[in-house]
């Protein structure tokens, strides 16, 4: 399964394999009193997921950063914890199942569930105007929501407004090493 994820400012539209039609919507703010957030909609504007900055922490203790992320329809909540903020390592408990997400350089990301790779991520660096885009290659039987949630996460609060646009992204190595023949099953 391949999403592609296209972005306008604070404004993204969701697109499931060879698809025209987008299979969602969403857009991320930030409000005085909640904080930055973003929410996936469906297209019927009906709220599917909502993503919250739970636990922001200070520099000094940025590996306490949580992010929390709720799956309407499912009614299940999901944080996701920082073992390794500035390397990029992250993990949280889904239905069971233990996930660790990992950054590696550039904007390459991985997601494993119990210890095996289930998708990987990664996002455009040259950005023309606010249009910004990615992509996720994911097994078939992964939930697409929470795919797209954990984009989301590490997304919101960027919007690209200079005419041309140059995002390295994560200067570091991470923890992990990005496995580059990985491909879904």
């Amino acid at each position: 399964m391949r999403l592609y994820i296209k972005q306008k400012g604070h404004i993204y539209r969701f697109f499931k394999n060879d698809e025209k039609e987008e299979v969602f919507t969403g857009f991320w703010d930030r409000k005085r009193k909640i904080g930055l957030f973003a929410k996936v909609l469906s297209k019927e504007n009906e709220e599917l997921v909502t993503v919250n900055l739970f636990k922001e922490a200070s520099i000094w203790n940025y590996n306490k950063t949580e992010y929390k992320i709720l799956l309407h329809k499912e009614n299940t909540e999901i944080i996701i914890k920082a073992l390794n903020a500035w390397k990029g390592h992250w993990t949280f408990m889904y239905a069971s199942d233990s996930y660790e997400f990992y950054f590696h350089r550039g904007h390459k990301k991985s997601l494993f569930r119990n210890g095996n790779q289930v998708a990987k991520f990664d996002k455009g660096r040259v950005n023309f105007w606010d249009y910004d885009s990615g992509f996720i290659v994911a097994n078939n039987d992964e939930n697409k929501l929470l795919l797209l949630a954990l984009f989301l996460c590490f997304d919101m609060g960027e919007s690209m407004d200079g005419d041309v646009n140059v995002d390295l992204g994560n200067l570091l190595a991470g923890v992990k090493q990005y496995d580059s023949t990985w491909f879904p099953k």
